[in-house]
């Protein structure tokens, strides 16, 4: 089995991001993952593995 690339793995790490337009997206809650309208402001951003999409958290 290869490695995996180096950057792979930083695709999966947390990255600070800023959300200029509302969206639906993914984000963790304290209840699991929701499908909710981000409105505008500062998030955590990473890849999930098992669902294929972007996960957002709040940045606070």
């Amino acid at each position: 089995m290869d490695a995996p690339p180096a950057n792979d793995s930083a695709r999966h790490e947390w990255i600070p991001c800023l959300i200029w337009l509302p969206r639906l997206a993914l984000i963790i809650t304290t209840h699991g993952i929701a499908t909710r309208l981000l409105l505008p402001g500062a998030y955590y951003v990473r890849w999930s593995r098992s669902l294929g999409r972007k996960i957002y958290r709040r940045r606070h």
